[in-house]
């Protein structure tokens, strides 16, 4: 009889700490599937980097990435050296969104899209054209807004430029 007890007392020892480790396991798994739920949205520009002679053109596509994430909507903000680079035409629209409005103030640009997107588009194709020779950058301004299918959510995280070197 006392093996018994012995045996039933270590049974309930041992059960003890996997029990615990269990329900710690499944809490931990049930934050990482909650945080997994929401993706970042990525704006970046293509192409990364590109060369232009001095009065050369070339166009730049703006461009998001939202994963698996439904987005309804976007305000990116991108910021370029005016002393540089100009505006060489219209922005024009890319198929991303169904509405869309752009525009741009000495040395920002402001595009606007609505519509539903899941994954990966192109928002806009800007030309530039070189008016000085130099190093600048086309920058994805922190203030831009990435909104999900409940428009109470900022998905933009991250955003990355391009390079452009004028000789």
């Amino acid at each position: 009889m006392d093996k018994i007890k012995l045996f039933g007392l270590l049974l309930v020892l041992l059960a003890i700490p996997a029990g615990v480790y269990l329900v710690r396991s499944s809490r931990s798994t049930r934050v990482e599937t909650r945080a997994a739920r929401i993706e970042e949205a990525l704006i970046f520009t293509m192409p990364a980097e590109f060369y232009l002679k001095l009065g050369e053109t070339a166009d730049v596509a703006v461009k998001i990435d939202t994963g698996k994430e439904t987005v309804t909507g976007v305000k990116i903000v991108l910021d370029f050296d005016p002393d540089l680079l100009v505006l060489a035409g219209d922005i024009k629209a890319g198929p991303a969104f169904d509405e869309f409005v752009a525009g741009e103030d000495f040395g920002q640009i402001v595009l606007k899209g609505k519509g539903q997107l899941i994954g990966q588009g192109t928002i806009a194709t800007l030309s530039f054209k070189s008016i000085e020779i130099g190093e600048t950058d086309l920058k994805v301004n922190s203030s831009s807004l990435v909104w999900d299918k409940s428009e109470k959510n900022n998905l933009f995280r991250k955003g990355v430029g391009s390079r452009i070197l004028i000789e």
